[in-house]
């Protein structure tokens, strides 16, 4: 009796020692594969649209007659950006190109975003208000883009803004913040929008590091410009208005 016991304990023995080394350390005998490839299509769209308040089209962005001493000045229409790209990492910047060639510091100053006027070195500085809504009822409530905290306003910059001297802060259009910074600051005030293919966040002012805006749930959103007259002489002005869609 004593005998088949310690023949059974031993065969137990064996049998647990043989299935534990068959799980813990079975080799793989053959590895194999196939491979998958794909190409995926390159989309990078952007088109942009005034639309007024009231709804329909528009073939410009209006703020009519300003009266004197108005300090902002909202339009009749604001813009409609639509966009669609699909690259690692993109961003969108809104700005004026006032100049074919570099402006007279003498005549017009630094910086020369916003519309310029018909009398050499007369501007009327502008600033954006972006958000993610597809459409807007009315007007963004103007102010200060200097307001801290911000009140939702960034300054319209032009591409040939300069750097001006005696300030802490690079004001030329390729800031060193452009690189890094998404929100308020230099160059950073241009841009609008930023992403990559599976996400959009339009720019707010408001928001800060490290978010600098709000996801956008579809590939549409809107921008409110505003005229700051305080700042700007009697005079008939005009711009053109640009959106350049970037790959970082």
């Amino acid at each position: 009796m004593k005998m088949r016991t310690m023949l059974i304990l031993t065969l137990l023995s064996v049998g647990l020692l043989l299935a534990g080394t068959g799980i813990a350390g079975a080799d793989v005998i053959v590895s194999t594969g196939v491979f998958a490839s794909a190409t995926l299509e390159v989309v990078n769209t952007l088109t942009v649209q005034p639309v007024p308040y009231a709804g329909g089209t528009a073939p410009k962005i209006d703020f009519h007659s300003i009266p004197a001493g108005r300090a902002f000045a909202s339009a009749t229409e604001y813009i409609k950006v639509t966009h669609d790209d699909n690259s690692l990492a993109w961003e969108i910047k809104i700005y004026t190109n006032n100049f074919a060639t570099e402006p007279s510091t003498t005549t017009w100053g630094y910086n020369y975003g916003g519309m310029i006027g018909l009398v050499p070195g007369a501007r009327l500085p502008m600033a954006w208000h972006a958000e993610t809504a597809d459409f807007v009822s009315s007007p963004f409530a103007v102010g200060s883009a200097t307001t801290t905290p911000s009140v939702g306003w960034n300054f319209v910059k032009d591409k040939r803004d300069k750097d001006i001297p005696g300030t802490p802060e690079d004001e030329s259009w390729l800031g060193p913040n452009d690189a890094g910074e998404h929100g308020k600051g230099t160059a950073g005030y241009a841009n609008v929008a930023y992403g990559s293919p599976d996400y959009q966040k339009v720019i707010d002012p408001r928001v800060g590091s490290p978010e600098y805006g709000y996801l956008d749930g579809d590939k549409i959103f809107t921008v409110e410009v505003e005229g700051i007259s305080s700042a700007a002489s009697a005079d008939t002005y005009g711009t053109t208005i640009s959106f350049d869609l970037v790959h970082k």
